[in-house]
């Protein structure tokens, strides 16, 4: 599944093909290195909370 965002950011979330894991892929796009620094922040803990932090209990 790819999530495609208005600023042209992504997120990716596919099953490893080898491994029992999920894999997450992430590019962020901003208007400075530090805009996209933050947008990657972001979305990173987004990641973190709603498929990890959620399915650990």
């Amino acid at each position: 599944m790819k999530i495609i965002f208005k600023d042209g950011s992504w997120l990716a979330v596919r099953p490893s093909g080898t491994e029992p894991k999920i894999k997450t892929y992430i590019a962020a796009r901003g208007n400075s290195a530090a805009d996209a620094a933050t947008v990657l922040t972001q979305l990173t803990k987004y990641v973190q909370h709603s498929l990890y932090e959620k399915n650990a209990k």
